[in-house]
């Protein structure tokens, strides 16, 4: 009974650790990446706003640029929209 035992034990360790460890580690990195995936979700958020401000700040002044000019050329891409 004794020798049945350590090899059930032996088969146990040699199947079941590895499985245990796979799980573990399984979790870990999708908490991992949950954690992560939120942070730069919002510092990515954040970075579009400011990319999208900075190019209709730009497109704001060449309509002002292209309103004040005399040329006839700043005045059809200001009615076409082509300013920005």
């Amino acid at each position: 009974m004794q020798e049945y035992l350590s090899e059930f034990l032996l088969v146990l360790s040699v199947i079941g650790a590895p499985i245990i460890l796979g799980a573990l580690l399984f979790y870990g990195m999708t908490l991992s990446e949950r954690r992560h995936s939120k942070r730069t979700e919002n510092s990515a958020d954040r970075a579009t706003k400011r990319v999208y401000a900075e190019e209709e700040r730009l497109r704001r002044e060449k309509e002002r640029e292209a309103a004040s000019s005399t040329r006839a050329l700043d005045s059809l891409k200001r009615r076409t929209g082509m300013t920005g």
